[in-house]
């Protein structure tokens, strides 16, 4: 046995080894930009590329985030375009509508007689009118799609029928009105009846008399339906049903207070809901 060697004699036990004590290196801050959230150190290499000190290895974990929740629920882009085009159609569809009802020309008390079918507005009066037909039929069902899942079962079958009532009547009797009527009053005036018909035709005086009656019921349910609706002001179905009702008074035909009457009330509810679907779909983003 060499000199200076310990010697363990039975049934001693070894003494307790020492353990080396070393110190953690001090954490380390997160480098912005250079380290993704919830990345771990190594030994090998830090996110700066540099190797940490000697020691044991220390974990930085950056702060969780709570991704915060919007509080209207994102609409589908496609969606969006749709019905802001859609209210824009409304508004457009009103104040063609207006225009055109105002500048209709009415001669001695009738606003269809051969007078007031050759008068200098027309037949672009006429026209207006049909354009904002027109848009009017682009955009109820972008507020239909819109305000359906609101409106009930009030709603869906109001606005069917307006729709449905803006085809039969308005359509038919606007082309009539400002592309047929005027033709005739020049070349056979005496076709044409002075009782206010456009035309002596039996089936088409039907047609103007149901369509006119399915538009101003469905007018009527939709402002009933808006005025029970969430989110829409209720002065806007409060118009369109004044509006259906007012239709049912015969009031004397006379030049800018027919078209007002028929057309100012109507041509607000549909603009005010114009308004309503542009802005929340805004407000949805």
């Amino acid at each position: 046995m060499k000199a200076g060697a310990s010697v363990l004699m039975i049934g001693e036990s070894a003494p307790p080894r020492a353990r080396a004590t070393v110190p953690a290196a001090p954490a380390a801050r997160p480098q912005v930009g250079c380290k993704r959230p919830g990345a771990r150190w190594s030994r090998r290499a830090g996110p700066t590329g540099r190797a940490p000190p000697e020691g044991p290895t220390v974990t930085v974990q950056d702060a969780r985030t709570t991704p915060t929740t919007p509080a209207v629920p994102a609409v589908d882009p496609t969606r969006r375009r749709l019905v802001v085009g859609g209210g824009v159609m409304l508004l457009a569809s009103a104040v063609l509508s207006l225009a055109g009802g105002v500048a209709h020309p009415v001669v001695d008390g009738n606003a269809h007689s051969v007078a007031s079918l050759l008068a200098p507005c027309s037949p672009w009066a006429q026209l207006s009118i049909y354009a904002g037909a027109l848009a009017l039929m682009m955009g109820l069902p972008a507020a239909w799609g819109w305000f359906a899942p609101r409106a009930g079962v009030l709603g869906t079958l109001g606005f069917g029928l307006y729709f449905l009532g803006n085809a039969l009547s308005a359509q038919g009797h606007l082309v009539v009105e400002g592309l047929v009527a005027p033709a005739i009053a020049r070349a056979a005036p005496e076709l044409v009846p002075d009782d206010g018909s456009i035309l002596a035709a039996p089936g088409f005086a039907l047609l103007q008399m149901a369509g006119g009656l399915v538009l101003l019921a469905g007018l009527a349910l939709t402002g009933v339906a808006l005025m029970r609706t969430a989110g829409v002001p209720r002065w806007i179905g409060a118009a369109a049903l004044a509006g259906a009702l007012l239709l049912f008074v015969p009031l004397p035909e006379a030049p800018v207070l027919s078209g007002l009457h028929v057309e100012l009330l109507r041509g607000i509810a549909v603009a005010g809901l114009g308004v309503v679907m542009i802005r929340e779909v805004r407000a949805a983003r």
